[in-house]
């Protein structure tokens, strides 16, 4: 039987993403590969390719195993981190050019990697698609029609006089024959925030050109978060109520920070022991999350540790980083806490000495009875919030005899079975001999939406593509078909394809199982059905999102050395709770291998010690808390697997 239309469109899109790109493997570079040793090494630098240019492996390349320089600044999209919002970001382009005509708007501040999301994008174009790039908008209307034709290729000729009606007709011809060949024409325009009021109304002119059908125009604008303020104006109102998609790329967070560090140093092939923890904490600060800033204070970092012939980045090593990149000292970020040294003397003190003089003498003024009218008043508040009530002074006057308050009865736990609302009615049960039609014709989205809901993924609008929108939040598809046992121990929402009767086969939505019943969804109604009939009427295929780690791109397999392999080292210990005694942190060697063939063999996967979606999920299951989980009766259990490979818990 093959799969159903709907479940065919998530297995295509499931498969957009980049391929892997392993890198080479390289010598151990001197010193030894031993995490937390900084241990001396030889000096000696290495000369830069003259074929290639000046730069295109810095000095410390070898001697840390890269193949190239991991922390360039160029937009190369290679080496793009796909943080949550980097992916969206990605995804609204991919959707412009799948719309029916307007502007989608991606901004950005400085340095956040507008450019590298706008080269991925021009690497994933598809086939039948021409595009004109624009990197210099600081043009007036007539250069800027001059540029899209030139970026077209059209070959009209026209005389140099030609009036811009000329140019935008030949545009208009131009855009007409792609059309009916079956081509897509985008339009993108970088550094947008420069355009001038004159040449923004041309291009929303632009996308006037159209058929009956379409627009025949695309129009992607690139800019700084200015872009936003400019396209508020009241005289652009016409072009910003064309902007279908919006999306905006800010400053990674601490936790993005390091894994940003981490997958550039895999993908350049880095062998070393890679940052300390504190220096990943460290570079966020002083950068602010800036994944351009990032770069070059890593660049200059690694650079130091060579040149002192270190193993390991120094906090020495790494302030001087600082003071090379910023030029002095480095600026303060907000929200950042002071040093502990400083809290003793900084320089804003003096400035705040007579505050703290008036407040003391306010202090001094207070009579005996005051202060302990005070002081009964704070034992008071205190004891209101932490259930210990203070005798009153008996400067407080006379009050009221009190008792003290019984502590508030504990809430009881709710009921073993489905979570539902307080005062919510049970599901009705799920009638398979009477399915509403207009249920079935809902069934797919309404599916996919109790899906992204388990995930905590809000929902606006309609859902062009669900597994591109699950990538852009960070989760990936998964679809087959399975036995029931094999998709209860994914342990994951899932849509499923089932059949009543003699009708046609449509997703059912199952959110949650126990031992005899199950919980569903359709039409936007939740329904209980017995597991023994669920199993009846369903065909063995499914949907279900799942959670990859940061950077996943393929399986992993005995051999693979990078960020991923230490993120599946953590879990694995974290779930046989104890330590792997792995010498080489990044490397999925012997040890490795034994430790997933044990958790495979203790879970009843496939073990072959290949770690891909499925053991993946199950690892998920044993070591993240923060997962949607479909078998109610194993939530909040934990899943340890000893060193042994048994299994506890």
């Amino acid at each position: 039987m093959q799969p159903p239309e709907w479940m065919a469109a998530g297995e295509a899109s499931a498969m957009k993403t980049s391929p892997a790109n392993p890198a080479a493997p390289n010598p151990t570079p001197p010193g030894g590969d031993v995490a937390g040793v900084d241990s001396a090494a030889p000096a000696g630098s290495v000369a830069p390719d003259p074929v290639k240019g000046v730069g295109y492996r810095p000095l410390y390349a070898d001697y840390f195993g890269c193949t190239e320089a991991p922390f360039a600044i160029a937009p190369d999209p290679h080496y793009l981190y796909m943080s949550r919002q980097h992916q969206e970001a990605l995804a609204h382009l991919l959707y412009g050019i799948q719309g029916d005509g307007g502007f989608v708007l991606l901004t950005g501040e400085v340095g956040t990697g507008k450019t590298t999301v706008c080269r991925c994008f021009l690497e994933q174009l598809p086939d039948g698609c021409d595009v004109a790039l624009i990197l210099n908008p600081k043009l007036d209307a007539r250069d800027m029609l001059l540029t899209i034709r030139e970026e077209l290729s059209l070959a009209h000729p026209l005389p140099a006089e030609a009036s811009n009606k000329a140019l935008i007709d030949g545009i208009n011809r131009h855009l007409l024959a792609s059309y009916a060949a079956g081509r897509t024409t985008v339009l993108i325009i970088d550094e947008a925030q420069n355009l001038s009021l004159e040449v923004l109304e041309q291009v929303r002119l632009l996308t006037n050109l159209e058929t009956n059908k379409r627009k025949l125009l695309q129009v992607i604008m690139i800019g700084q978060p200015e872009l936003r303020q400019v396209l508020a104006r009241p005289e652009l109102n016409q072009l910003a109520q064309r902007i279908t998609a919006r999306s905006h790329l800010g400053p990674l967070d601490q936790a993005e920070t390091a894994r940003y560090i981490r997958h550039r140093l895999m993908i350049a092939g880095y062998r070393g022991p890679g940052f300390p923890p504190w220096s990943l904490r460290r570079i966020h600060r002083l950068s602010g999350g800036i994944p351009r800033l990032i770069n070059v204070i890593c660049d200059r970092t690694l650079l130091g540790t060579y040149v002192e012939g270190h193993w390991l980045v120094s906090r020495k090593i790494l302030a001087q980083a600082a003071r090379e990149v910023f030029g002095g000292p480095a600026p303060r970020r907000h929200g950042r806490p002071l040093p502990r040294w400083l809290t003793r003397w900084h320089p804003s003190v003096p400035a705040l000495l007579p505050l703290a003089i008036m407040m003391a003498v306010g202090l001094v003024a207070f009579s005996a009875g005051n202060w302990e009218r005070l002081r009964g008043m704070v034992r008071s508040r205190q004891g209101g919030l932490h259930g210990d009530v203070s005798a009153p002074s008996a400067a407080d006057g006379p009050i009221a005899p009190q008792t003290r308050a019984h502590a508030p009865s504990p809430v009881q736990p709710p009921a073993a079975g489905f979570r539902t609302e307080p005062q919510t009615p049970a599901p009705a049960r799920f009638d398979w001999t009477n399915v509403a039609p207009e249920a079935i014709a809902t069934a797919e989205t309404v599916g996919y939406v109790a899906l992204f809901q388990r995930w905590g993924v809000p929902v606006t609008g309609t859902i062009m593509d669900p597994c591109l929108k699950a990538q852009a939040e960070g989760l990936q598809c998964l679809q087959g078909r399975a036995s029931w046992a094999d998709l209860v121990a994914c342990d994951r929402p899932a849509l499923l394809e089932v059949q009543a009767g003699d009708g046609p086969s449509f997703p059912l939505a199952l959110l949650e199982v126990g031992a005899d019943e199950a919980l569903v969804m359709l039409g936007g109604q939740p329904f209980r059905t017995s597991v023994a009939d669920l199993q009846e009427h369903w065909s063995g295929g499914y949907l279900l999102f799942w959670k990859p780690p940061p950077g996943y791109q393929r399986e992993l397999r005995k051999g693979d050395h990078g960020s991923m392999v230490a993120w599946l080292i953590a879990r694995l210990e974290l779930a046989r709770a104890s330590s792997l005694g792995a010498t080489d942190p990044f490397l999925f060697d012997d040890r490795v291998e034994a430790a997933v063939l044990a958790f495979q063999q203790s879970l009843g996967l496939v073990a072959d010690g290949i770690v891909g979606p499925r053991t993946l999920i199950r690892l998920n299951t044993a070591t993240e808390q923060r997962v949607p989980l479909l078998n109610q009766e194993l939530k909040g259990q934990s899943h340890v697997i000893h060193s042994q490979g048994a299994e506890a818990g």
